[in-house]
């Protein structure tokens, strides 16, 4: 659910200090909330109405669906480097098992072409 104003920034470089950001203006909000809430309950005496009491609370849910959408992308974005880690290493692991038969067969042609060329100094021998 995006509210207006919201903008899904995907940045990944600033997804802390946002989130960071994001719940120090929640938290504000919410103190903001309580004072007013505390206020109004003292009675009639009171400067803060309770429209405000509700303008507030209205400012503090929409900070908390910022939260939350904010959270499910980070999720989202968090299983998807999983994935994308767990597919990179089978393909490390199927190079390295690649290369590991390579230096094998790369062994086995150089001791081929030094029996090679053992035998062919020995039949013809150089003076």
């Amino acid at each position: 659910m995006q509210k207006p104003g919201h903008q899904g920034r995907m940045d990944g470089g600033d997804d802390a200090a946002s989130v960071e950001q994001l719940l120090k203006a929640l938290e504000s909000r919410a103190s903001e909330a309580e004072r007013r809430l505390r206020t109004l309950e003292q009675g009639p005496q009171s400067k803060t109405t309770s429209h405000e009491v509700v303008q507030t609370l209205q400012v503090v849910r929409d900070l908390l669906y910022k939260a939350k959408e904010r959270q499910l992308e980070l999720e989202k974005k968090e299983a998807t480097l999983v994935k994308e880690r767990t597919q990179n290493q089978a393909k490390l692991t199927a190079l390295e098992d690649r290369n590991s038969k390579l230096e094998y067969q790369i062994l086995h042609l150089k001791r081929a072409v030094k029996a090679g060329d053992s035998a062919q100094q020995a039949a013809h021998p150089q003076h």
